[in-house]
């Protein structure tokens, strides 16, 4: 392991006279006006009425991709909003489902139709919408539950008959076939334009239910209709009694169709259910759709699985580690995000926070809900609008209400509600105020409630220490006070070598003029901040050593070894470019050569050890 130089904290002989910014401290009462006025400018006719005429606009023009991002815009920041905007954001991102099958659209277009649902239960459109969607992802149960529902309320509703006409099949649900399809060609407004495919499927239910002269009657007038139906898989099983349920013996035909015949009649059993028959459906092409369906159906009554009526908190919790992964992959590349992808992570988040029932029954679960509320909050701080920035105010308030019972006894990473809360109102005091002395009285109400509430040496807990840490640097910097930031800084760097912002903050102390013109002061900020510099880069090279000890089979050694080569190889050369400031003869000198004796030795070893892969 690469050795680490412990540097004791000493208080900078500062003696140069700084003049303190001065601040005044605004009240919650008047933060809380505040952020209800940045709220209301969001939810304003002015800022709400372009977007809106650029969503519906590239919705209608078939840019789906572009109305997502155009509802965004304001979707983004308004995460209780369930009207014309979030449902144009539902249909584009189901289209985009429809045509690429990616699951991110289908979980999006899921939650926003379901906060829809759960905010407008009365709205036939709503629930159409869901059915669609389930009925596109080849879901039969959930898309025949869902226009059952809308059915119930508008039973003349044509859309919802043609959905259950549709769906009913698939879940098996024969009897709530015949009665839709013979609703739709009742309906008034019932174009004719689909006789063949209603009657076809009219004759598959009948069949189903044992009633062959319905059948065999809507099975002739479909293919009247389209004779070229007649040489189909679908009216033969037909002929061949293929919906009369048969178990499946031990041995089944060998000839496809035969083989479908007879799996068919197995699938139609009550208590039945042949795998073999999603795979010779889905070997025709004609067929494929209900081979899907069939397959889906057979696993949900198998594994007792579906889709539930609302997010559950299984869904809070996968949308909340979606956006987190594509956070921190994000944040690793080290550049600002772009603010569609910002939109993008927030969409999810406020997905995630919108789930009705996100709650775990299991104290020691993780609070999705409340850890989403936290990490939308710290995007909305990075907004370079200040008025979203006070948005996030609005996010503490809610995290503040959160009885103490719900996170009483959980980890910080689980909820945390009563620290986070006093970190988010100090970065809208430090980041939309610029009030440092109001944001340092929160930071150190957080970190005592960390350092009482919690346990101090909590591994979970450390990030937030050094957090706290680093951030109150920065507001002592702002104060003019130095000497007491940099004990801060060294203190966060205590618990996270390689924390890049204490290290940001303490060249902040060292390139302060003040700091600068005493040469007691400049010589300490000097020493602090190459050995933090040093301290990082042994951090991070005995960081990939652990990782490395993880592999000892022979194969993923030499694997690793060389990932752990790349590595050394590139923190050798950061260290080689600090070489022009150091200062040799010093403390830091000493311990520069030593940290990169090691790290060349290292190097050695490894190229020796990869001799043998």
């Amino acid at each position: 392991m690469i050795s680490k130089y412990v540097i004791t904290i000493v208080l900078l002989t500062i003696t140069a006279s700084l003049t303190p910014k001065v601040s005044f401290a605004q009240t919650y009462q008047e933060m809380d006006a505040e952020a209800d006025a940045a709220v209301q400018r969001i939810w304003g006719s002015a800022y709400l009425d372009p977007i809106g005429k650029k969503v519906v606009a590239e919705f209608d023009a078939g840019n789906y991709a572009k109305a997502i991002e155009e509802a965004n815009n304001f979707l983004a920041y308004a995460p209780d909003a369930h009207g014309g905007l979030q449902l144009v954001r539902g249909r584009a991102h189901l289209a985009l489902y429809t045509s690429s099958g990616a699951d991110k659209h289908f979980a999006k277009a899921r939650a926003d139709f379901l906060f829809a649902i759960q905010n407008k239960p009365e709205n036939v459109s709503n629930r159409l919408y869901l059915g669609d969607l389930y009925f596109a992802g080849k879901f039969g149960l959930e898309a025949d539950r869902e226009y059952s529902k809308a059915l119930a309320m508008d039973p003349a509703s044509l859309p919802a008959l043609r959905g259950k006409a549709r769906a009913a099949y698939f879940a098996r649900d024969m009897q709530g076939c015949v009665n839709a399809i013979k609703g739709v060609m009742a309906h008034p407004e019932y174009k004719k334009d689909n006789d063949a495919w209603y009657h076809l499927r009219l004759g598959q239910c009948y069949a189903v239910l044992g009633d062959k002269a319905n059948a065999k009657l809507n099975f002739e007038k479909a293919v009247t209709m389209q004779p070229g139906w007649k040489g189909s898989w679908v009216y033969m099983a037909f002929a061949k009694d293929g919906y009369t349920c048969k178990p499946a013996g031990r041995k089944g035909p060998e000839k496809p169709f035969e083989r479908y015949v007879h799996s068919l009649r197995a699938y139609h059993c009550p208590d039945g259910g042949a795998i073999a028959l999603f795979s010779v459906e889905q070997e025709d092409p004609n067929l494929r759709d209900d081979g899907l369906f069939h397959e889906n159906e057979f696993r949900r009554v198998v594994n007792q699985a579906g889709y539930p009526e609302s997010l559950t908190y299984a869904n809070a919790g996968w949308l909340y580690g979606d956006a987190i992964f594509w956070l921190e992959s994000a944040r690793r590349q080290g550049k600002p995000f772009e603010m569609k992808a910002h939109n993008e992570y927030l969409e999810v988040l406020n997905h995630a926070i919108n789930a009705e029932a996100g709650d775990s029954s299991d104290r020691n679960a993780p609070d999705y809900r409340s850890l989403a509320r936290y990490e939308r909050a710290k995007l909305l701080l990075a907004h370079p609008d200040k008025q979203i920035k006070i948005l996030a105010w609005k996010e503490q308030a809610i995290l503040s209400n959160i009885p103490a019972a719900r996170y009483a006894g959980k980890s910080v990473a689980n909820n945390g509600a009563d620290v986070k809360t006093r970190i988010i109102r100090g970065r809208v005091y430090a980041e939309a105020k610029s009030n440092a002395r109001a944001a340092l009285q929160e930071f150190d109400a957080a970190a005592n409630i960390l350092k009482n509430a919690y346990a101090a040496n909590a591994a979970d807990a450390a990030p937030l220490r050094a957090e706290l840490l680093w951030r109150r640097g920065d507001e002592l910097v702002n104060l003019g006070e130095v000497a007491d930031a940099a004990v801060a800084y060294m203190e966060a760097l205590g618990i996270e070598p390689m924390n890049a912002n204490a290290i940001s903050g303490l060249e902040r102390i060292q390139a302060d003029p003040a700091v600068a013109a005493d040469p007691a002061a400049a010589a300490k900020a000097y020493e602090l901040v190459m050995m933090a510099r040093i301290n990082a880069i042994a951090a991070r090279a005995n960081k990939a050593r652990s990782e490395l000890n993880r592999y000892n089979e022979k194969g993923a050694a030499c694997s690793a070894l060389r990932t752990y080569q790349d590595i050394m190889t590139k923190e050798r050369d950061k260290l080689r470019a600090l070489a022009g400031s150091i200062r040799y003869g010093t403390k830091v000198g000493e311990h520069y050569t030593n940290t990169l004796k090691e790290v060349e030795n290292v190097l050695k070893a490894t190229s020796s050890s990869l001799g043998g892969c």
